[in-house]
């Protein structure tokens, strides 16, 4: 009985660490685990991999397709006719019965036009699908963005309460100086309290992560890796270059011009639909003569419309569309550029304020800093030293927001200019 126990539990043991390791390979295969450190491109491929939006997107381009295919002539029509039938069927012959297959062939261009609008509303669903596609990657790139603002901003944190650690051991090496009790409390309190802030800069942390496995439709357990930092990117291009980019590649122009295609092609549509028809039938005449052999049959058939207002009313409304579609795509231009210029502005402003922090700031912080502590191992005030702590903790968190900011004015200006991606210079971030 022993023997049959322990059998069975090497067998339940083997059976769990089987399904243990094939749920670990289908989670590696099915690629939940995100790489690390973090890799702004894998969120974005995760992004558009997974996003209903861009499905429902695919789904009305094959629909837009399909209908487009299908652009020909009218479907052929098989007309039978029975005249002279006596109601007393069954004792009177039944008299002449017509079977013809009939087409129509439009002869004003109705065809093409036809199909010139179907590959419009083509364009249309492509154009909105990229449109929905720029705003799922710029939505992904800001969510990536928020993750390192908020690891930048803990990193930070820990530094610094590594500075105040050392504020405090400064005071207790004074102690036996001769110095303050009083300030070794102080040292603690200051100690205590950015410690705090490094414990609620968790918060926003985990925040971030979450919001990535909700936009990534990750399982709620899977691990976020911490991203590698980031730097702004070292040059800027010119705003007249930027403006002609978005005029070329901003989804919302090109879907104006589409707009414009359709209505043009809508109105050459609406002069062209309703002219003259051929009409070509064959078929074949039955008698009721039984010696009589069937008859065979060739039609042709010309129509002509005899007036024209229900075609005039249809062509003026698509002109009057086509124009509004005009004033519509010209109106986007103007947006297009007010975009540009003020996403432009903003990154100029956040790159100044960054180069001031970098360059001018931080450097004085961290020399006040110095300064203080060394000035209060020989003789100095506490006071002094706990302000400078002060000012560092402010300035060096005041930069990650200000370098948080400058990267995410470039990803709003390349998005604003119509790049499919921004993506992020990988470097260290000084500070």
């Amino acid at each position: 009985m022993r023997t049959r126990s322990c059998v069975r539990s090497s067998v339940s043991i083997s059976i769990a660490l089987a399904v243990v390791c094939t749920a670990e390979r289908a989670r590696a295969d099915n690629g939940v685990d995100p790489p690390s450190p973090l890799r702004w491109q894998w969120v974005v491929d995760r992004a558009l991999g997974q996003s209903p939006s861009l499905a429902v997107a695919r789904a009305r381009i094959r629909a837009a397709r399909a209908r487009s295919g299908q652009v020909a002539l009218e479907d052929p029509m098989v007309m039978v006719r029975a005249w002279n039938v006596p109601l007393d069927v069954v004792s009177a012959p039944p008299g002449q019965i017509m079977i013809m297959a009939q087409q129509s062939f439009p002869l004003s261009g109705e065809l093409g036009d036809r199909e010139r609008v179907e590959a419009t509303r083509v364009l249309d669903a492509e154009i909105e699908r990229d449109l929905a596609r720029h705003v799922l990657v710029e939505d992904a790139e800001l969510a990536y963005l928020a993750l390192w603002e908020a690891r930048a901003r803990h990193a930070a944190l820990r530094e610094l309460v590594a500075m105040a650690e050392r504020v405090r051991e400064v005071a207790l090496a004074r102690i036996g100086a001769g110095g303050s009790p009083s300030d070794v409390t102080s040292a603690e309190l200051e100690l205590a309290r950015v410690r705090a802030l490094a414990e609620a800069a968790r918060i926003p942390l985990d925040t971030a992560r979450a919001q990535l496995r909700a936009l990534l439709a990750l399982p709620g357990r899977t691990r976020i890796p911490d991203t590698p930092d980031l730097a702004p990117r070292p040059s800027l291009p010119s705003l007249a270059t930027l403006v002609a980019e978005a005029r070329r590649q901003r989804p919302e122009a090109r879907l104006s011009g589409a707009t414009l295609a359709r209505a043009r092609a809508l109105e050459e549509l609406s002069g062209s639909a309703g002219g003259a028809t051929l009409t070509v039938g064959a078929g074949a005449m039955i008698m009721h003569e039984e010696e009589e052999p069937a008859s065979w049959m060739l039609e042709l058939g010309l129509s002509l419309p005899l007036w024209r207002s229900a075609r005039n009313a249809r062509s003026d409304e698509a002109t009057a569309l086509a124009s509004e579609a005009d004033e519509s795509r010209r109106a986007y231009r103007v947006a297009i550029e007010r975009d540009v210029i003020a996403a432009y502005e903003a990154l100029t402003m956040a790159r100044v304020r960054l180069d001031a922090l970098r360059a001018r700031i931080a450097p004085a912080a961290r020399l006040a800093l110095d300064t203080a502590l060394a000035q209060y191992a020989a003789s100095g005030n506490i006071a002094l030293v706990l302000d400078a702590l002060r000012a560092k903790v402010a300035t060096d968190l005041e930069i990650v927001e200000a370098t948080a900011a400058v990267l995410r004015a470039e990803v709003r200006l390349s998005h604003a200019t119509g790049r499919s991606t921004h993506g992020f210079a990988e470097a260290q971030v000084s500070r």
